[in-house]
C-alpha cells in the first residue's frame, strides 16, 4: 500500500512555506487587496485578522472559500468585545478604540526554565527580560501593571528570587525608550561551571564582545534515543581484480552488493561504457573475479570518498581504470601517495556474489 500526494507541498519540507507564503500573497493581491468589505487586514504566516462590518462575515468567508476549494478558512468573532490575534488581545473599549494586554491560551502552564536547573545565569535572567519585555510592548498602560504582576506570580512559582525579578522590572522601565547599544560581535560558549565563568572573564578582558551559552551534553543525550539508528550499510572505496593482475578501484553511496551486481550485469551485457566489461572484451582470456570483491576503505562522507578514491587509483599500479577520480593537484600528489597508507586506513571487507 502507498499513498500519493494529488495536492499541496509535503509537511516537513523546506519549500512548503515558502510555496504557502507565495500563495497567500497571491490570495491577497486577487482578493483581499482593495476589498470594499474589509476596512482592515493584516496576516501573520497563516493567521489573519480583520475588521469589517458584522453582516459581511459569512459572505467574505464564503467569498474566501471559493477561490481555492482544497484551502478553507474557518473565522472566529470578537466576544463580549474581545479577540486575540497571536499573542495579542486586542479590547474594544466603549469609544470603539482597541486597547492591547497579553494573551495566554487557556492550556497555558506557567512553568518556564526553573531557576535551580544547571543553566547559566544569563539564561535565567533572560526569562525574566524576555516576558517582560513582551508585558511593555504589547500592554497598554491600563493593563500593564497587571501583566508584570502576573509575571513575576509566575516567575516566583518557578524558584525565581524576587529581588532578581525586581531588579529586572527597574532595568527595564529605566531603559524603555533609550537607543538601542551599539551591536558588539557574540561568541557562544558551552556552559560548564565554573570554567565558562573563568573564561568568559579572561575573554572579556581581551576583546570588545557580548557572549551567549549554550547548555553542555546532558545524560539524556547520551541514554536516550527517541529515532533507532540504523547500522550503516557497506559505503566507501571497493577493489576488484583480474586473474591478470590488474585491479579496478571505485567507490559508491550505496550498499557495495547493489555495485557489485552492477558491474557483473555489464560484464554480461559487454558494457562498453563500463571499464571492467571493456577490458574483458580486449582481454577474451581475462577473468574478473567479481566474487573477490572487497571493501578496502570504509568512507560515508563524499567529498572524502571521492578524494580518497582518487589517491587509491593513483596508487594502484597495474589498474583498469580509465581515469584517475577526482582532480588532484599535482603539487601534493607526490607527498600524498607517499601519505596515502597513513591517511587511508584499510579496511578488510569481502563481498560474496556469485560467480561470472
Amino acid at each position: 500500500m502507498f499513498f500519493q500526494q494529488t495536492s499541496g507541498t509535503p509537511m516537513g519540507s523546506p519549500i512548503s512555506p515558502v510555496f504557502a507564503e507565495l500563495y497567500m500573497q497571491y490570495f491577497e493581491s486577487q482578493v483581499v487587496q482593495d476589498h470594499p468589505k474589509i476596512d482592515l487586514y493584516r496576516r501573520f504566516v497563516d493567521d489573519s485578522f480583520c475588521i469589517m462590518n458584522y453582516d459581511a462575515t459569512l459572505d467574505l468567508q464564503k467569498e474566501f472559500n471559493q477561490f481555492n476549494k482544497h484551502i478553507q478558512f474557518t473565522y472566529e468573532e470578537e466576544e463580549n468585545g474581545q479577540i486575540s490575534f497571536l499573542d495579542v488581545t486586542l479590547i474594544r473599549d466603549e469609544e470603539n478604540q482597541l486597547r492591547r494586554k497579553v494573551f495566554r491560551k487557556a492550556t497555558h502552564t506557567g512553568r518556564y526554565l526553573n531557576y535551580s536547573s544547571y543553566h547559566h545565569p544569563s539564561h535565567k535572567i533572560s526569562v525574566i527580560d524576555a516576558l517582560l519585555y513582551r508585558a511593555f510592548i504589547i500592554s497598554d498602560p491600563e493593563y500593564l501593571e497587571e501583566e508584570i504582576q502576573h509575571v513575576r506570580t509566575h516567575l516566583l512559582s518557578n524558584n525565581f528570587p524576587n529581588t532578581l525579578i525586581q531588579s529586572r522590572i527597574q532595568r527595564m522601565r529605566s531603559r524603555r525608550g533609550d537607543a538601542n547599544e551599539d551591536d558588539k560581535p557574540r561568541i557562544i560558549l558551552p556552559y560548564m561551571s565554573p570554567v565558562t565563568h573563568h573564561l568568559t572573564n579572561f575573554l572579556r578582558r581581551k576583546l570588545n564582545c557580548d557572549f551567549g551559552y549554550i547548555p553542555g551534553r546532558k545524560i539524556g543525550n547520551k541514554i536516550c534515543s527517541h529515532k533507532q539508528k540504523e547500522v550503516p550499510p557497506k559505503i566507501g572505496i571497493y577493489k576488484i581484480s583480474c586473474d591478470c593482475g590488474s585491479s579496478y578501484i571505485g567507490e559508491t553511496s550505496r550498499p557495495m552488493e547493489e555495485r557489485i551486481k552492477e558491474h557483473e550485469r555489464d560484464l554480461t551485457k559487454k558494457n562498453t561504457k563500463s571499464a571492467i566489461a571493456t577490458h574483458i572484451i580486449e582481454n577474451n582470456n581475462h577473468r574478473i573475479q567479481t566474487e573477490s570483491a572487497t571493501l578496502i576503505h570504509r568512507e560515508e562522507r563524499y567529498f572524502h570518498r571521492k578524494f580518497k578514491e582518487g589517491l587509491l587509483i593513483r596508487n594502484t599500479i597495474n589498474k583498469i581504470n580509465r581515469d584517475l577520480g577526482m582532480e588532484i593537484n599535482p603539487i601534493w600528489t607526490s607527498l600524498l601517495l607517499s601519505l596515502a597508507p597513513t591517511l587511508i586506513r584499510p579496511t578488510t571487507s569481502p563481498v560474496t556474489q556469485r560467480p561470472h
